[in-house]
């Protein structure tokens, strides 16, 4: 195999952990999660904020919300490629005796990104029920930074562990935009809140 993989065991323990805690986890700063508190922020703005200036801030929250899908199915890949290597390696571990626990690999769903957001329309209507949708915009900037950590600490330990191998150059460069960029996602989210709470405000809301 074109791999080099400092520990076969380790190589395994983190894909998972990644994959388990970090993508798909139950925790707020899950990747799945995040994306969920995003959508429904999308959808519940879409319903109960329109005009032109709720256009231009709910397609930035459809902007951040492409990115966490673009970095979710780069850890995605990062796991289940790591995964696999981690199972063939052991396979020839105990094709040669080893006796080791043979390991399974990761079979994961994909996720799409979702359409630009367009609202031209000449008007202002604002109601109470988007303060819900700011409420879960809120959620997920503020469990981006925890998020970013966790994605972090797992991806460097594959990374300095799976040394030499297809897609890893790729994967990094995704990994690394993401990350550049993260700052600029969690600003964006940030002015959208704002903006929702002003548009309450002005509105007697």
């Amino acid at each position: 195999m074109n791999h080099e993989v400092n520990s076969v065991q380790v190589l395994h323990d983190d894909a998972y952990a990644l994959y388990n805690n970090v993508v798909i986890g139950a925790g707020e700063y899950s990747a799945d999660t995040i994306i969920g508190n995003l959508g429904s922020g999308i959808e519940i703005l879409k319903n109960f904020w329109k005009g032109k200036d709720a256009g231009v801030q709910i397609e930035n929250v459809v902007k951040v919300y492409n990115a966490m899908i673009g970095i979710r199915e780069t850890l995605v890949t990062l796991a289940m490629l790591t995964s696999k290597i981690a199972a063939d390696y052991r396979d020839i571990q105990n094709a040669n005796g080893a006796g080791l626990e043979a390991y399974a690999t990761i079979v994961a769903d994909n996720k799409s990104v979702i359409p630009d957001y367009v609202d031209n329309a000449d008007t202002i209507n604002i109601s109470a029920e988007a303060n819900e949708g700011k409420v879960k915009i809120d959620n997920a900037s503020t469990a981006m930074d925890q998020f970013i950590l966790e994605a972090k600490k797992y991806y460097d330990s594959i990374m300095q562990n799976w040394t030499v191998g297809p897609q890893r150059e790729e994967i990094i460069n995704k990994f690394e935009a993401f990350i550049s960029n993260a700052n600029r996602y969690k600003e964006t989210l940030n002015t959208v809140s704002q903006s929702i709470k002003t548009a309450l405000s002005n509105y007697s809301i």
